[in-house]
């Protein structure tokens, strides 16, 4: 009778939160405290001490979120996005050994509870005792709607230059590179970008939305600018009281309809350059220099360039900024996740693995990798011993893993 209340109680948890998931953004308190930290020793823990945690910690892949839960000597990740009933729901079933957790869902693979910095870390060995993938906690529990998790936004976020366009752009524009840089991101952490004296952040870009339920990213186009007044538009937000939703605007209470009215008609970053006057389609892939992009344009605003719907945008830094230098800078800041490697494609993992040794100087036996580090102005040989940080050795496994799966 125990078992079963706590089982109802933790089904009735699960269900809230299956309604509002958390979220993790990738802000500047976030990035700069993953940067603070990114020679942090990553400490393994006795299974015993999350088996006797007090509070409850919910974990990410990168994908999809799971809630740890102890129950004597066993801890279970339960997959609660995809939660009908507690009981029935799929879970991750980990037994406490020693220092280590022995994995019941895949025999004969074991994990290490690792602690580090801003991180907590469950990561996964396989029988050869070479770590496969890892989940990390969210150690802030925000709640939003349809919004992803850190890790798409971590791939995709960075400043980029505009490689190629189908639009016919004035070679005095295309001679000028702030005139065709570009950024994406969400709140995100850019401190200073070559061509531009200032912070990203602050000179108001404007959002789109790309397909199939992915995150919303900022878009700049130095040179674009807003051809169409837009209307004032209040400010938007909304409550959940007790499972019912309330809308507001400016503070007021408003009808449902009327703040779906509002937010069809919000322009993102609105009032500042690339402003749409309704939110615009991207359909976005990652390449190994960027990401080819084709753009879904609205009728409200016209840019000056036009730099027309297919482009290719080659990265300049990643959402970490300059501070650390290269496309994957993510690699040697924070741990990664087999569904952040996932995305990349086959060729760039080898380059991502070489880029976090080239951060420390070090050379190449493959004449094409060093001619192509060579190439990269922050590249600078030491001539030393490559001494890597803890999340680097973890990363560099964890990319060599997902090199072998593909």
């Amino acid at each position: 009778m125990k078992r079963f209340l706590i089982m109802a109680l933790l089904a009735s948890s699960f269900l809230s939160l299956k309604a509002q998931p958390p979220v993790e953004t990738l802000d500047q308190e976030t990035a700069q405290s993953h940067l603070a930290d990114r020679t942090c020793k990553l400490t393994t823990k006795s299974a015993s001490t999350l088996l006797s945690a007090s509070e409850i910690d919910i974990w990410t892949d990168g994908e999809h979120y799971y809630q740890g839960l102890p129950d004597g000597n066993k801890y279970q990740l339960f997959a609660y996005n995809s939660l009908d009933d507690l009981s029935d729901s799929p879970s991750i079933d980990l037994v406490g050994k020693g220092m280590l957790f022995q994995n019941l869902t895949e025999k004969g693979t074991t994990v290490k509870y690792m602690v580090g910095g801003p991180w907590k870390l469950l990561v996964f060995y396989n029988k050869a005792g070479q770590p496969v993938s890892l989940f990390y906690a969210l150690h802030e529990h925000k709640f939003g709607w349809s919004i992803p998790s850190l890790d798409y936004q971590t791939a995709v976020n960075g400043v980029y230059s505009l490689k190629t366009s189908n639009a016919n752009i004035n070679e005095e524009y295309r001679s000028k590179a702030h005139y065709t840089k570009m950024v994406f991101g969400e709140n995100w952490y850019i401190p200073k970008a070559e061509n531009w004296e200032g912070d990203y952040r602050h000179n108001d870009p404007g959002i789109y939305t790309l397909e199939n339920d992915q995150p919303n990213h900022l878009l700049m186009g130095f040179g674009r600018y807003k051809k169409v007044p837009l209307p004032k538009i209040p400010k938007l937000e909304f409550r959940v009281v007790e499972g019912v939703t309330y809308y507001y605007a400016d503070g007021q209470l408003i009808p449902k309809e009327e703040y779906k009215r509002y937010e069809d008609m919000m322009a993102p970053g609105y009032g500042g350059n690339a402003a749409e006057g309704d939110p615009a389609s991207w359909e976005i892939e990652l390449t190994l220099e960027g990401l080819t992009v084709h753009a879904h344009p609205t009728k409200y605003i016209s840019y000056s360039p036009d730099f027309g719907t297919e482009f290719t945008l080659t990265k300049d830094c990643s959402a970490y900024g300059f501070e650390v230098p290269g496309r994957w800078a993510y690699a040697s800041v924070r741990p990664l996740t087999r569904y952040i490697l996932s995305l990349m494609p086959k060729e760039a993992l080898v380059l991502m693995r070489g880029e976090i040794y080239a951060r420390h100087g070090d050379t190449f036996r493959n004449p094409e990798t060093q001619k192509y580090f060579n190439a990269q102005p922050w590249y600078k040989k030491s001539g030393k011993a490559v001494v890597l940080t803890d999340i680097e050795r973890l990363n560099v496994a964890l990319i060599k893993a997902e090199e072998s799966r593909r």
